[in-house]
């Protein structure tokens, strides 16, 4: 689909008020759950990687929800929709998981920080082309490429170009220019 730039970003601002309005409506950690997982399957639409194992012939990207069981259910109830069945896949990941369950990923979600154990998945991620995702203050800061925050009650996204490029990862400017804050240093 070819989207003229205003029109398009004109309809995902609506889009993303309209659902951002509905959660702090309520103020419900489950609305923001389904926000966060329904940009979260956006923002990797304009996602590349540059390693051909994650390129777009790839059959399914691979989604990992670290000890977060609420959101993993909301990814799994939007993947059962028909627009995101075939081309992504969710999987609950925990601290204890070995090391073949976190490489098989291309990307990774933190819905909250643990002090100990994010900062070190992160090191032992590292170099290896998978989108790190996270939903707290300082996840940027702990070597993150895409962090969720909250600004006068609506849900935006920062991005860190820097550590995506580390990592073999590329974001398109069409998602750049909606971010909050690009870091590009």
């Amino acid at each position: 689909m070819n989207f003229s730039l205003p029109g398009y970003r004109f309809a995902c601002a609506v889009i993303v008020g309209w659902l951002c309005s509905l959660c702090f409506a309520s103020g419900a950690k489950v609305e923001q759950n389904v926000i966060e997982a329904a940009m979260t399957l956006q923002l990797l639409n304009f996602t590349e990687w540059q390693d051909s194992a994650n390129s777009a012939s790839k059959q399914r990207i691979q989604i990992g929800i670290y000890e977060d069981a609420a959101l993993f259910e909301e990814f799994q109830t939007l993947l059962e929709r028909e627009r995101f069945r075939d081309r992504f896949s969710v999987v609950l990941l925990a601290v204890d998981d070995n090391r073949n369950r976190f490489d098989s990923l291309d990307a990774l979600f933190f819905s909250e920080s643990d002090p100990r154990e994010v900062p070190r998945l992160i090191k032992r991620l590292e170099n290896r082309p998978i989108v790190l995702i996270g939903s707290f203050d300082g996840f940027l800061e702990m070597g993150g490429m895409v962090n969720f925050t909250i600004q006068q009650k609506r849900l935006g996204f920062e991005i860190d170009v820097r550590h995506a490029r580390e990592h073999g990862i590329e974001f398109r400017a069409k998602l750049l220019r909606l971010a909050t804050r690009v870091i590009d240093e």
